[in-house]
């Protein structure tokens, strides 16, 4: 059979474009995975809580945010035992620094008192008269002791009291600028507010109030505060909504004066339209 195809006319390809992208996209339906979405979680310190499958998102939010403020209580509740604890060993270093500028002067006290001890044991009397001399010069020499243990002891009371006194107003500076501090970070401050986070400490925390009382540093009391707080929010947060009271409807032809006012109260014009609105109503029974 003779080819009757022309070689100059163009050449009649079929467009198979349209097909193969509606053939690859119900591939690709057909390959892809459902969406598989994590389980939820609840970071405390240093565990992880996971949700059980299925939980609603709103609620796995509600759960994580009470986590969230539960682990921020927490790590409160420990840097305030640090800080504490921070407190009380800088205390008692200043104390033995106290100790060793006055170790000088306190040593000297217990030499003189411990040679002050044995003079008084001596039988001045058989001492004079067995050797005049030798008890003339032991009695100056306790009469030197008794004048250095006086000098030493005003001097070590007077340095005693120059280191409370820097302490006090050191402790009246420390006071004024965490009040200044507090006023400043808390909302609100003031004495109910002090007695509030008292409380909590000592209610939560097992804090006495001889010891919340010897709170000086703000950040401690910042953070009471703050866990205070987040508590509170917690326990609205878990408290129970209750529903709206139903508002009574009134029935179809019912006056509305007649439900919320006496007839002996009514005006002359409330009466009448009271008692016609009554008579319709039992007309029509």
């Amino acid at each position: 059979m003779e080819d009757t195809t022309s070689p100059d006319s163009p050449e009649v390809v079929a467009d198979t474009s349209s097909e193969a992208t509606a053939t690859d996209a119900v591939d690709n339906d057909a390959d892809a995975a459902p969406e598989v979405i994590p389980p939820a979680e609840i970071v405390f310190v240093d565990h992880r809580f996971e949700l059980p499958a299925g939980t609603p998102p709103e609620l796995a939010a509600r759960l994580q945010e009470i986590g969230k403020e539960l682990h921020s209580g927490f790590t409160k509740k420990t840097q305030a035992v640090a800080e504490q604890r921070r407190q009380a060993e800088q205390a008692y270093a200043a104390q033995m620094q106290q100790a060793q500028e006055h170790i000088g002067e306190i040593a000297q006290l217990k030499s003189i008192d411990k040679t002050l001890a044995e003079y008084e044991k001596v039988d001045w009397h058989a001492w004079i008269g067995s050797d005049p001399q030798a008890a003339r010069e032991a009695f100056k020499q306790l009469e030197s002791l008794k004048f250095e243990r006086e000098s030493t002891n005003r001097a070590l009371t007077e340095k005693q009291q120059t280191y409370q006194n820097k302490q006090r107003e050191q402790a009246a500076r420390i006071v004024a600028e965490g009040q200044t501090t507090l006023a400043e970070k808390i909302p609100g401050w003031g004495q109910e507010k002090q007695d509030a986070i008292r409380d909590f400490a000592v209610n939560e925390y097992g804090y006495t109030p001889q010891e919340v009382n010897n709170i000086y540093d703000p950040r401690v009391v910042i953070m009471l505060h703050d866990a205070m707080v987040s508590k509170k929010a917690v326990q609205v947060a878990k408290a129970p909504v209750s529903p709206p009271k139903p508002v009574p409807v009134p029935k179809v032809g019912q006056s509305a004066s007649a439900g919320s006012k006496d007839p002996d109260k009514m005006s002359s014009e409330e009466w009448n339209k009271w008692r016609l609105a009554d008579l319709v109503k039992k007309g029509k029974r």
